[in-house]
């Protein structure tokens, strides 16, 4: 499963009709390993998988997905991340999101 980390790697890409380039998780580890954290998956044939993290210490959540349905929005919102951002990437939002929550960070 660490093949699932691998930038530009997706998994069973030529079966599925998902877009994407398969840089988002190896971004995703980069930047918890940098903070302290880490990622893992497990998964079971026929049962399906499960992505973990711990807690980063208090510090903020930003969120950016393809996610963006509303639901999803509410979901992401509701599971405690401080900011719940969408692709295509909003250069200002996500700068604006930084700069509300970067005082948060007790460095």
């Amino acid at each position: 499963m660490q093949e699932l980390f691998q930038p530009f790697n997706r998994l069973d890409a030529e079966s599925g009709n998902i877009e994407g380039t398969g840089i988002g998780l190896a971004l995703t580890k980069q930047l918890l390993e940098w903070m302290g954290g880490s990622i893992g998956v497990s998964s079971m044939t026929g049962k399906g998988s499960t992505t973990a993290h711990p807690q980063l210490m208090d510090r903020p959540v930003i969120a950016l997905t393809a996610n963006a349905m509303q639901d999803d929005v509410e979901r992401g919102e509701s599971a405690g991340f401080n900011a719940y951002l969408t692709k295509p990437v909003s250069i200002e939002k996500l700068i604006k999101a930084l700069e509300k929550h970067i005082g948060e960070l007790s460095l």
